[in-house]
């Protein structure tokens, strides 16, 4: 098997951040730039899109809930399922906003679904579910993987929407090990092959 990923992507940090917890030291991965279209990723996946994990069969894996699912290797529980799925959908609403921003024309307004976007995660964040940012249950782990993220790419909407509680539990989890090996600025550095080696 080998899981590619990009440093910079928070669905490749939380399939990584699997796999270490998951203890599969000797998974392979391959960092990878997808806006690029390097041809071993088109390869692996035409759509130039991260994560992906090769399997040894030649099979193929994308997306982030499928890739965590087959590195468990169970079925999961309708509530491991719910939690997993909601913080995922606060990714998506994030990385859509921030793909908006990011791509738009110069001195030309944002798009109005960047509003939209913002919005949403304004009324989802006091809503999110109360976890511990020590636990090592994976819905915990993603959730604060995701809230990571909104607070490193949407800082304002993060500080000015999310609970005490949220951001008190996101700063345990920030000092974790699992979080530190994942962070971008320590996947943008490193030369590790497997995932034991970070």
């Amino acid at each position: 098997m080998k899981l590619y990923i990009s440093p910079t992507s928070p669905y490749s940090r939380i399939c990584l951040a699997r796999a270490l917890q998951l203890g599969l030291d000797d998974l392979p991965m391959q960092l990878v730039d997808p806006w690029q279209n390097p041809p071993e990723l088109e390869a692996v996946n035409p759509l130039s899109q991260i994560p992906v994990l090769l399997l040894n069969d030649g099979s193929v894996i994308a997306g982030t809930l499928s890739i965590c699912q087959y590195l468990e290797n169970q079925l999961p529980t309708p509530r491991y399922l719910s939690g997993t799925s909601q913080a995922l959908a606060l990714l998506d609403m994030l990385a859509q906003v921030v793909k908006l921003v990011r791509f738009k024309a110069p001195d030309s307004d944002d798009h109005p679904l960047v509003a939209r976007g913002i919005a949403a995660l304004q009324r989802a964040l006091p809503r999110v579910p109360a976890f511990d940012g020590s636990s090592d249950k994976w819905p915990d782990v993603m959730l604060a993987l995701v809230l990571l993220t909104i607070k490193l790419r949407r800082p304002d909407v993060y500080e000015a929407a999310a609970r005490d509680d949220t951001k008190a539990a996101v700063e345990v989890f920030a000092a974790r090990p699992l979080a530190e090996k994942t962070r971008p600025e320590a996947l943008a550095t490193t030369g590790a092959q497997t995932v034991g080696a970070l």
